[in-house]
C-alpha cells in the first residue's frame, strides 16, 4: 500500500512539472477553441477574432496611440451569407503575411438630376490599422471633376486634389486608354493614412447636352486591378457599386526590440521559425513565419505547438522553377540549378539548354590557349630575368679581373688555380645557409663548401669591395696560390661572379687557431712551450709571403 501511494505520489509531481513547464513554453493567448474562426466565406485568422475572448488582447500596459484592437463583428442576421466588418468597414479578405486587409468601400458621385452621395470614407482611428499607399489610388471620373481626398496621419493631415479637364463627346473618351485628365484623373494616395475622407465637386455647373443625366464619382482602389482604369469606364458606374481597397495592420505602436521586453504583450509566439518584423511606418510589428515555413505565428508558432517546425517540400508546387531545370529541397527554402549536360541560370530566368559539344570545345580550347599563353608569359619572364642575371655575372666577372686572370691561367698550364662559377659555390654551401658558416671576422665571412666527393673547402666571402687594379689583384691571388707552406693555408682558387669576389681556401679541420687560443684557453690554460711553437711556426711561414709579394700587404695573420 505505502509502494502505491509513492508512485502515486511520483506521477503527481511529474504532472505538476509538465503542467509548469508548459504554462512556461507556451505563449499567453486568449481565444478559446470555441471562438469562430470564420465568418461566411472569409477566414478569420488570429489575431483577429469574433466575439468576446477571440481576438489578441488589448495592451494596458501603457497609454499606446494605437490600441490593439482586433476583435471584429460578423453580421449573420441581415446578410447571407454573413459579412465580416470591423467597425462599419467591410472586410473581404485577411492575410497574415503580408499583413493586409482587403476592404470594400462605396463612391462619391454627383448626378446632373441633383443627386449626390458619399460613401468612401475609411477611418481606423481605434485601430492599427492604415490605408496602404503603395496599393491604392484615388481616382475621378467624369467632366469637369474637382475630387480632393484629405488624409489623417499620426503626424498631420494630407490633402491630394485630381482634376478631370472638360471632354467633347463619348467618342473621344472611348479613344483615350489611360487617366490622363481627360474625363479621368488619378493621384496617388497619401502615406500612412489611417483614415480619409473624399470632397466631390463639378467646376462647371452646365452640363454638355451629350452629358445630361451623368454623374461624375471619385472614390479610393485597389490600383492592380483593370476595372476602372480609363474614361470609358464611366458608363459601367452606379451610384451603390463597391470597390476593393486595401489597408496594412500591425501590432501596437511599438518596433520589435520594445514590444519583446513584454512578455506578457508581446504578440509573436516564441518558436525557432517565428520572426518580428518592424512597421514601415516604424511605428508596430507583426510576426512572420521564416522562409520554407508555415503556419500562424500569433496562435501556434510555424508548424505546431509544441514540435519542431518541420520544413516545407516547395518543390512539391508546381511551378516553382523554370521549365527544364531542377528544383532542390533546402532546409527553409529551396533553389533551381539546370540538370547535367545543361547550361542556363533559372534564378536569372534564363532556361536551361543542353550543351553543345561544339561550344564545349570551343571552351576547351580557349582554356589550352589562355593555358599556353599563360606558361608563354612566365617563359618570356624567366628568359628576360635570366639573361639579365646573366648579364650581371658578366660585368661582375670583367670588373674582378676575370678575363685577364683567364689568360693568365691559359698561359701557365701548371697553375693549380681554378675560376669557381657561383653556381657552384652556392651549391657547396646550400647557398650560404648558416650552418656552414666557419666563422666571422671583420672583413666577412668563412664558410664551409663541399665541392662533392667529399672534397671539402673553407670559402671567405668579404663583406666589401676594395678599389684596387684588376690585374694587380689578378696576379696576387695567382702568387698566392702557388704558395706552398706546411703553416701556410692553400689558395685554390676564387669565384668572381658577384660583386664581390671569393676566395676559396683549403679546408682545415679541427677549429681555427682563435678558437684555441681566446676560446679554449679560458678553460684549458695552454703551456708557454705550445705558445712559443705557435709563435715560431707562424714566423716561418712569413718569410714566403715577402718573398712572394714585392709590395707591402695587410692581411689576417
Amino acid at each position: 500500500m505505502r509502494i502505491s501511494l509513492h508512485i502515486l505520489w511520483i506521477f503527481l509531481m511529474i504532472g505538476l512539472m509538465m503542467s509548469v513547464l508548459a504554462e512556461a513554453i507556451m505563449p499567453q493567448i486568449n481565444q478559446s477553441s470555441t471562438c469562430p474562426d470564420r465568418c461566411g466565406n472569409i477566414d478569420v485568422p488570429y489575431p483577429f477574432g469574433i466575439g468576446e475572448n477571440c481576438s489578441l488582447p488589448l495592451d494596458s500596459s501603457g497609454d499606446n496611440f494605437w490600441s490593439r484592437n482586433f476583435k471584429l463583428e460578423c453580421n449573420n442576421s441581415a446578410f447571407d451569407p454573413p459579412r465580416l466588418f470591423a467597425d462599419e468597414q467591410e472586410i473581404i479578405n485577411i492575410t497574415l503575411n503580408p499583413p493586409k486587409l482587403h476592404l470594400k468601400t462605396g463612391v462619391a458621385y454627383i448626378c446632373d438630376d441633383g443627386s449626390e452621395g458619399d460613401d468612401t470614407g475609411i477611418g481606423f482611428l481605434s485601430r492599427p490599422f492604415y490605408v496602404s499607399s503603395e496599393e491604392n489610388v484615388h481616382r475621378a471620373f467624369g467632366c469637369n471633376t474637382n475630387s480632393t481626398i484629405e488624409s489623417s496621419r499620426f503626424r498631420g493631415y494630407s490633402f491630394e486634389t485630381c482634376i478631370s479637364t472638360t471632354c467633347s463627346n463619348d467618342m473621344e473618351l472611348a479613344d483615350i486608354s489611360s487617366c490622363n485628365g481627360t474625363g479621368c484623373c488619378v493621384t496617388k494616395m497619401p502615406p500612412f493614412a489611417f483614415m480619409y475622407d473624399i470632397k466631390l465637386a463639378k467646376l462647371s455647373n452646365t452640363s454638355d447636352n451629350h452629358f445630361s443625366n451623368r454623374c461624375i464619382y471619385s472614390f479610393v482602389m485597389k490600383n492592380s486591378t483593370d476595372d476602372f482604369d480609363k474614361p470609358s469606364d464611366l458608363g459601367k458606374m452606379n451610384k451603390t457599386m463597391k470597390v476593393s481597397v486595401v489597408a496594412e495592420w500591425y501590432v501596437g505602436d511599438l518596433c520589435c526590440e520594445e514590444a519583446q521586453k513584454n512578455k506578457t504583450t508581446y504578440a509573436c509566439v516564441k518558436n525557432n521559425h517565428t520572426q518580428c518584423q518592424n512597421s514601415p511606418r516604424s511605428m508596430g510589428y507583426f510576426c512572420k513565419c521564416a522562409k520554407g515555413y508555415e503556419g500562424n505565428p500569433y496562435l501556434n508558432g510555424c508548424q505546431g505547438l509544441y514540435i519542431i517546425s518541420s520544413d516545407i517540400n516547395e518543390c512539391l508546387e508546381e511551378g516553382k522553377c523554370l521549365n527544364g531545370s531542377i528544383c532542390i529541397n533546402t532546409d527553409g527554402g529551396y533553389h533551381c540549378e539546370c540538370p547535367s549536360g545543361t547550361k542556363g541560370d533559372p534564378v536569372k530566368n534564363i532556361p536551361c539548354v543542353k550543351e553543345s559539344r561544339q561550344s564545349l570545345a570551343i571552351f576547351i580550347l580557349l582554356g589550352i590557349g589562355l593555358l599556353l599563353l599563360f606558361a608563354l608569359g612566365l617563359f618570356i619572364s624567366w628568359s628576360f630575368h635570366k639573361r639579365k642575371f646573366l648579364k650581371l655575372r658578366k660585368q661582375f666577372f670583367r670588373g674582378n679581373g676575370g678575363l685577364f686572370l683567364q689568360d693568365q691561367i691559359a698561359a701557365n698550364p701548371n697553375l693549380s688555380f681554378k675560376i669557381f662559377p657561383i653556381k657552384e659555390i652556392e651549391d657547396a654551401t646550400k647557398k650560404f645557409d648558416k650552418e656552414m658558416v666557419l666563422g666571422k671576422g671583420g672583413q666577412g665571412t668563412v664558410y664551409k663548401g663541399n665541392l662533392g666527393e667529399g672534397r671539402m673547402v673553407a670559402i671567405k666571402r668579404s663583406m666589401m669591395a676594395e678599389e684596387r687594379n684588376t690585374k694587380e689583384f689578378a696576379n696576387e691571388m695567382l702568387i698566392l696560390s702557388q704558395i706552398n707552406h706546411v703553416n701556410i693555408v692553400k689558395l685554390l682558387g676564387c669565384c668572381l661572379e658577384s660583386e664581390v669576389p671569393m676566395l676559396v681556401y683549403e679546408f682545415v679541420p679541427n677549429k681555427t687557431l682563435f678558437h684555441f687560443i681566446q676560446i679554449q684557453s679560458h678553460t684549458i690554460p695552454i703551456p708557454w712551450s705550445s705558445r712559443l711553437n705557435i709563435g715560431v711556426d707562424t714566423a716561418k711561414g712569413l718569410p714566403t709571403f715577402i718573398r712572394k709579394l714585392l709590395h707591402p700587404f695587410f692581411m689576417e695573420i
